[in-house]
């Protein structure tokens, strides 16, 4: 019998089981929601493979051409779309979702992408000046405060992820709002994902391991046809199809969908010292 609506749980062993379930149950509105972006994602992947085996210039260090990736992250455009929608398919139901049109978003779509994509800049500069600082003062100590960056990162990371279940679904919160409803959550929600998506995380890994044998062997007996002949292009963009057009988007609406579990649940359960305002 399918489960028309998600009800959260605290547990992450529970809750990992439960998305599991829940994803199961409805990848044909998955396929619904994602089908339409595919085209767009398969696109991207191809043009920056073009560039970057035609256009690019060397590495010396590895004697293979910079990866072009502009396109590549044009495309994660559309894996954020798909996230709008699947929080809406968990919170509103599978039978009362609106999908998100790519080509015409929301101001709150908008907003949603657009504080995804400056935390996710803020991070990756804080971790920049930080590694820049300790190498120049203690070089010795890099790999400690690599460490440290990721630990706060993640930290981080969890007390705001709140703020994106709520505006993907039309609530207005703040950053504020997000930080104090998310207190006591972050461990559920790095593991409950783990739990949760423990298969494909296997799966996609020996994916990726088989391709690099195949990808080894084939250049070995082919010579340069696949590494770098006129077939490289295509080789890869066929090795890379399955892992952006199925496991990663996957792997992504896993992760969603335990969010937006620990946001109702948060909703649901209010602590007593927090203000009403924090409840959207």
């Amino acid at each position: 019998m399918s489960i028309l609506h998600y009800q959260p749980t605290p547990n992450f062993k529970d809750t990992g089981r439960n998305v599991r379930h829940y994803v199961n149950e409805h990848m044909d509105a998955f396929w619904d929601i994602f089908k339409p972006l595919m085209p767009y994602i398969a696109i991207c992947i191809f043009l920056d493979l073009v560039i970057t085996k035609h256009f690019m210039s060397i590495n010396p260090k590895t004697g293979e051409p910079y990866n072009f990736v502009l396109f590549g992250m044009i495309a994660s455009y559309f894996l954020l779309c798909l996230s709008i929608s699947w929080h809406r398919v968990i919170i509103h139901g599978p039978d009362n979702y609106v999908a998100m049109n790519p080509f015409k978003p929301s101001k709150r779509e908008i907003g949603f992408i657009v504080m995804a994509i400056s935390l996710t800049i803020a991070i990756i500069a804080f971790g920049a000046l930080v590694g820049l600082i300790t190498g120049l003062i203690l070089p010795s100590l890099i790999g400690i405060s690599s460490l440290a960056v990721g630990v706060l990162a993640a930290y981080m990371g969890c007390r705001l992820s709140f703020y994106f279940p709520a505006k993907a679904t039309g609530n207005d919160i703040t950053l504020k709002q997000a930080f104090a409803l998310s207190e006591g959550y972050v461990l559920r929600l790095i593991f409950a994902p783990i739990f949760a998506m423990w298969k494909i995380l296997l799966i996609t890994l020996a994916y990726l391991f088989v391709g690099f044998l195949v990808f080894t062997t084939l250049g070995i007996t082919a010579g340069t046809l696949i590494q770098s002949g006129p077939g490289a292009v295509v080789f890869k963009f066929i090795f890379a199809v399955p892992i952006n057009l199925y496991f990663g988007p996957l792997i992504a609406i896993f992760g969603v969908t335990v969010l937006s579990n620990y946001y109702q649940h948060a909703l649901q359960n209010p602590r007593k010292d927090e203000d009403d305002e924090h409840y959207i």
